[in-house]
């Protein structure tokens, strides 16, 4: 008979899988927003004059450049997308970047903006990877409000390199300079 309890190892296992991928959205969060940030001067004034708009910022850093660019999904049953019937086990590749630009849902979608009025209804994927994305959004909103507060001169210095592949957007270098406040 099966345990529906788990071992203190399969705990384990659970907790350096969340800590590890939670880790990289997270990481990959706060790079594109500070990204996004830097290229738009009079956005990143607007959060050093409120760091309380840190978790703004990283809600329009989902909508604008989510982490995760795209997820697979399994239809368990039959459904109907777009008109067209899909089996039991069929797989869906829903485009999270391209829904978040969607014109009728986001007034001008490719403008980074704090002051949006249209709260995102990001599309955030279910289980383990809505905890992740949860995880990451708290360290987002306290790195977007530390940076803006202790590091108000931060500027881009060099090129940036984007990560390879589609799935996760991120960089693997994003040089900046910043000057410390006391």
């Amino acid at each position: 008979m099966a345990s529906d309890k788990l071992s203190l190892e399969e705990i384990a296992a659970v907790c350096r899988t969340l800590i590890a991928s939670g880790l990289e959205t997270a990481v990959c969060l706060i790079g594109n927003a500070v990204a996004a940030l830097a290229a738009r001067p009079d956005q990143w004034q607007t959060l050093r004059t409120a760091p309380t708009l840190a978790a703004k910022a990283v809600e329009e850093t989902l909508r604008f450049n989510p982490p995760h660019q795209f997820v697979l999904r399994i239809a368990s049953e039959q459904v109907e997308v777009a008109g067209h019937p899909l089996p039991p086990r069929s797989g869906v590749l829903i485009a999270l970047a391209a829904a978040h630009r969607d014109g009728h849902q986001f007034p001008d979608p490719d403008r980074f903006d704090l002051a949006r009025s249209t709260q995102p209804s990001h599309l955030i994927a279910d289980g383990a990877m809505r905890l992740e994305n949860s995880l990451a959004q708290l360290a987002g909103e306290i790195a977007l409000r530390t940076l803006a507060g202790r590091l108000p001169q931060l500027r881009p210095v060099g090129r940036a390199v984007r990560r390879p592949g589609g799935a996760i957007s991120g960089f693997t270098h994003l040089p900046f300079h910043a000057s410390a406040t006391p």
